[in-house]
């Protein structure tokens, strides 16, 4: 039996592969040259537009510059960072990625260990808590913590002057910001740390329990500094997300408590003067970038050097679960309790808001309206914005899956040779670079890359704000679908390839349909994170370009007061997420069934 007859025989492919032959044409344009590094090909140009759009940004301000008195010149970036105001700019953007990133950590640790380590009773409900605050756009949650710890309109301050005479928690500090920012890390930290605290060999607390160390001394002596590790990485990553958010400082410290971030002020420098000052912005976001590609650089670092720390050997074990006896329920309210404050809180301030009549009239059943789903739905732009929300999210999961797949391809599967170098040792660094820019800097480097380079006509149209958002997601998109191709075996393409078809014919019919289920949810999950995003679009937005959340966003910078009908909109684009979570979920399940 020939190498051919047995490939055929393989249950799993034989059909795909003799179909696939029998469709390759071998005298195409696309056999006239090496197919086979076209992952790689497209690994290195995303590495070049990133790079691009870094030169770009910086000469569009220094050489390109409309006016002379906004080039970017040495004395000005040391006026405007050393200034007064530039200094309590990276003040407030350290304490606030850092002591948020810090929050989330420790309570991320604390959620998952409880979840994975003990008996507590209601894990699977406790888990999709923790899960669901993903649906819930970062603006959304702002606004309804507005309605929650707001001095003037917030219910619990509302209760706090009632009963005490004096405000509880003022939502508009820097302190504030962290509070809110750090519990709304909990869904990623909790998702981060629960693998980690999986592997953690039970025979090392085992050990511990048996000297007649107390669950708590074993946590802390034990478990805890074998965790140091992931959790450093899960800390160094929110501190990430921190620095680039966008929303909270806006709307807790910017709009309101005077504290700006350098996402705000970058925002601020652009739309809040009367001539765009592009070569701040440029200014901020260098220093910006700058702050993020540090962490990342101290995030791989620390990745790589975990091999130090594993615990899990090749042997099977069961972990074991820590009896909490009569605290079983502690444990359980102690998760319930940050989830609570992470999700429920604000939805029941959103809520609040969406189904009152004006804000001096919150918590009052008596007077509840849907007059403002109504409202929302009929202001004008809004048939627009939706549109051009679906049309750029759907074009954004499409890009990031199809550029995700070759970058993945080339990290696991690709064995060429580049000055000695295999490129699938780049290429995982190549697909983790986008952190590198938080997302409102993106905003900035595509519109120098439209205005000096030959892309001037996509000015005004939906394209900048594609390729922004293609870009920042592309980490995401890969690691998703890397998790999926890992599993496959090499067996398949090499049974498929002697039997005489081409690279590109066995990885269009055999790789890519097995990737089916990691495709799936890159997609879907880029969508909706895409139709949740802000900051990266915010300084794209042109006339008649804009898209539900930066209308959301200008309604609240707008017009402060029609917070009732800003919240309405948020419950009906939420919804809108949560169908698609469920839709994501029916279809998850078919495929792996």
């Amino acid at each position: 039996m020939d190498q051919a007859d047995q490939c055929y025989q393989m249950s799993a492919i034989s059909k795909p592969i003799a179909n696939l032959i029998k469709s390759d044409n071998k005298n195409s344009l696309l056999s006239r040259f090496n197919m086979e590094w076209l992952p790689a090909i497209v690994t290195i140009l995303i590495l070049i537009m990133f790079t691009a759009l870094v030169v770009v940004m910086f000469f569009g301000s220094t050489y390109f510059a409309p006016t002379r008195d906004e080039a970017i010149t040495f004395k000005k970036i040391i006026d405007v960072l050393w200034g007064l105001a530039g200094v309590t700019i990276f003040y407030n953007t350290l304490v606030i990625g850092i002591g948020a990133g810090a929050m989330g950590t420790f309570i991320g640790t604390i959620y998952a260990w409880i979840l994975v380590r003990t008996n507590a009773p209601g894990k699977k409900f406790l888990r999709i808590l923790a899960i669901i605050p993903l649906t819930m756009p970062a603006l959304v949650k702002s606004i309804g913590w507005v309605a929650i710890l707001s001095p003037s309109i917030g219910i619990f301050n509302t209760l706090g002057k009632d009963l005490f005479g004096l405000v509880l928690f003022d939502l508009y500090t820097l302190e504030g910001c962290v509070f809110v920012m750090g519990i709304s890390s909990l869904s990623l930290s909790y998702l981060l740390m629960e693998p980690a605290i999986q592997s953690v060999s039970s025979s090392l607390e085992e050990a511990a329990r048996s000297t007649g160390s107390s669950i708590l001394s074993t946590f802390l002596t034990v478990t805890l500094p074998l965790l140091i590790p992931g959790m450093m990485s899960v800390f160094l990553l929110s501190s990430i997300y921190s620095f680039g958010n966008f929303e909270y400082p806006f709307v807790f410290g910017s709009s309101k408590g005077g504290i700006d971030t350098f996402a705000t002020i970058i925002f601020k420098t652009v739309f809040f003067n009367i001539f765009p000052r592009y070569d701040l912005a440029t200014i901020y976001s260098i220093v910006y970038a700058g702050i993020a590609v540090f962490m990342i650089w101290l995030y791989h670092r620390l990745t790589k050097d975990n091999f130090r720390f594993q615990t899990v050997t090749g042997k099977s074990e069961r972990h074991t679960k820590h009896d909490l006896g009569r605290f079983k329920l502690v444990g359980t309210l102690i998760c319930f309790f940050f989830a609570f404050t992470a999700f429920i809180l604000p939805l029941i301030g959103v809520l609040a808001l969406a189904f009152a009549p004006n804000l001096a009239e919150l918590f009052e059943p008596s007077m509840m309206t849907t007059k403002n789903f109504t409202q929302f739905v009929g202001t004008a732009g809004i048939a627009e914005a939706t549109w051009n929300t679906f049309l750029i999210s759907f074009a954004d999961g499409i890009g990031v899956v199809v550029l995700g797949i070759f970058i993945s391809y080339t990290a696991l599967k690709s064995d060429i040779v580049i000055r000695g170098r295999k490129v699938n040792q780049a290429a995982d660094y190549i697909a983790t670079i986008p952190l590198g820019l938080p997302p409102i800097v993106y905003g900035v480097a595509i519109f120098w890359l439209i205005l000096i380079g030959p892309f001037k006509h996509l000015y005004g149209t939906l394209w900048p704000m594609i390729l922004s958002l293609i870009l920042l997601k592309i980490p995401h998109g890969t690691r998703m679908i890397s998790s999926a191709l890992i599993t496959i075996s090499d067996e398949l393409e090499e049974a498929s390839r002697i039997s005489g078809a081409s690279w590109f014919t066995t990885f269009r019919g055999i790789v890519t349909p097995l990737l089916k289920g990691g495709i799936l949810n890159a997609f879907l999950f880029v969508f909706i994170d895409a139709v949740k995003e802000v900051s990266a679009v915010v300084l794209l937005i042109t006339a008649g370009n804009s898209v539900l959340m930066t209308v959301l966003l200008f309604l609240y910078n707008n017009a402060p007061s029609a917070l009732p009908m800003i919240a309405a909109g948020s419950l009906i684009i939420m919804s809108f997420l949560l169908l698609v979570v469920a839709v994501q979920s029916r279809f998850t399940f078919d495929a792996s069934n």
